[in-house]
């Protein structure tokens, strides 16, 4: 893969078997955490399931050990219950020809809990990373076709019951397509020029500038808050606590001497949506 074709691709499968034996563990299992995080948000019936299984704070400590590059794998038993669970549930309201619409959002629920036992469980990461990836990308499929039933059945144009699958098919692979493209520009904020050619940072200049490792640090430890989005539209980008330390990051590295001609503003400037892992964010902080 060239450098160009990593910028423009649209699928993360071809990008993260590039990654194979070029980037550290942590990374990768940031990236299938990452990837989880953005499908965090269901409706009321699946945000009991969570609080049931405590699933919040069990997600949130898989993301700690992913920043340690470790696999969290005490978790595996209480996340597999409660995918059986969120199974069960999405194969009930199959069955209730009212409820369709519900058995999509708990087969996302079900395919967002097996991405999660595969972080736990897996040793090999790079695998473990394209799975999740899969199963994220499914999983915003099937939200995609409840949400687009529930605006037809809004407007008046369908019950929500009677479903054309040629129709559902096509709703769920565009969703799946956007959550590709999605967790591509994931991979570009994780990684940047680095699996192409090495970048580091002016030492004089960090050392005359304090200000750029502190203000790394801040963005660092907000990068990993839990209610940090992952997200591409300004609305929610804006809405996120790392916004305005991370431009201030970008605003000491220019006082430092750096212009925007280097790769770290540019990433900046152009890129929304950072998440922890940020490769700029760790480049400052000597982070792999």
């Amino acid at each position: 893969m060239t450098e160009a074709e990593w910028l423009t691709c649209t699928d993360p499968k071809p990008m993260l078997e590039f990654l194979r034996g070029k980037v550290s563990g942590r990374k990768l299992r940031l990236f299938a955490a990452a990837c989880c995080r953005r499908l965090l948000v269901f409706p009321y019936d699946i945000s009991i399931l969570f609080e049931s299984f405590n699933l919040r704070s069990v997600f949130r400590d898989i993301e700690v050990c992913a920043d340690r590059g470790e696999r969290s794998s005490h978790h595996a038993d209480e996340v597999k219950e409660a995918y059986i669970a969120a199974k069960k549930a999405a194969s009930r309201a199959a069955s209730r020809r009212y409820d369709v619409k519900m058995s999509f959002d708990w087969n996302a629920c079900a395919l967002l809990l097996k991405g999660l036992l595969r972080i736990v469980a897996d040793d090999n990461v790079v695998m473990m990373a394209i799975k999740v990836s899969e199963l994220a990308a499914c999983a915003r499929g099937n939200c995609i076709l409840s949400w687009e039933l529930t605006r037809l059945e809004t407007e008046g144009d369908g019950d929500g019951e009677d479903i054309d699958q040629e129709f559902a098919d096509r709703v769920k692979l565009e969703g799946e397509d956007c959550e590709k493209a999605a967790q591509c520009r994931i991979l570009h904020d994780l990684f940047g020029p680095l699996p192409f050619r090495p970048m580091t940072t002016d030492p004089v200049s960090l050392a005359w500038n304090g200000e750029v490792v502190d203000k790394a640090k801040t963005s660092y430890y907000l990068l990993g808050l839990p209610d940090n989005i992952v997200a591409d539209g300004d609305a929610i980008y804006h809405e996120c606590p790392a916004v305005k330390p991370l431009h201030d990051l970008r605003n000491a590295l220019q006082a430092a001497g750096y212009t925007p001609a280097d790769e770290c503003l540019r990433h900046f400037d152009k890129l929304k949506g950072h998440i922890r892992g940020c490769w700029a964010v760790d480049l400052i902080l000597g982070k792999e």
